[in-house]
């Protein structure tokens, strides 16, 4: 998939660098607008993910209730690890998206695409509070630190409020990579 892709992709936290035109992830410390886009989305295609708890909920409240959820992955265990009533293929993901023609010529927009933009674009800033008094907290520092460190840095972060913010809050730019 390129940059030309005509849907919406989120990723999970640690795809955060996997693909750099994405709308955030989505979970219980994910992106506002990555939620709503997968709440309201009428077909669900998962690639290669686990839908591990962190990014579904704790009880599955971020996957959409009346979606058709499309599950690829490569490993059984993974696509039998969470009951979502939707299609499960064991294949390997590159595979799967030759044979459905999902690489190649792409066609023109669609609305949904333009009012998930809009969405991600409301939500883009609303971890970091400009013009606040008293000492920054972590959302603005990381913010600052976005805009100074190099577009080809290696961003590690480990547990704790880093796990949380770090990908909230810092920006795919060139070629970041995110461990």
């Amino acid at each position: 998939l390129d940059e030309s892709c005509t849907i919406p992709i989120i990723t999970t936290q640690f795809a955060k660098d996997a693909i750099r035109y994405s709308y955030g992830h989505p979970g219980v410390k994910g992106h506002t607008a990555a939620n709503w886009m997968l709440k309201n989305a009428d077909v669900v295609l998962v690639m290669g993910c686990s839908l591990h708890n962190q990014t579904i909920g704790w009880e599955g409240e971020y996957l959409p209730k009346n979606a058709m959820i499309i599950h690829v992955a490569p490993d059984r265990a993974v696509l039998d690890k969470v009951d979502h009533g939707g299609l499960k293929f064991e294949c390997d993901v590159g595979e799967f998206l030759k044979a459905m023609n999902l690489w190649g010529p792409r066609v023109e927009r669609h609305e949904w695409v333009k009012e998930c933009a809009d969405v991600c674009h409301q939500h883009s800033q609303e971890y970091f509070v400009d013009g606040k008094e008293g000492p920054l907290d972590l959302y603005e520092a990381l913010s600052i630190l976005d805009g100074k460190i190099s577009q080809d840095a290696i961003i590690l972060y480990d547990a704790g409020q880093p796990y949380y913010a770090i990908p909230q809050a810092m920006t795919m730019m060139g070629n970041r990579r995110f461990i």
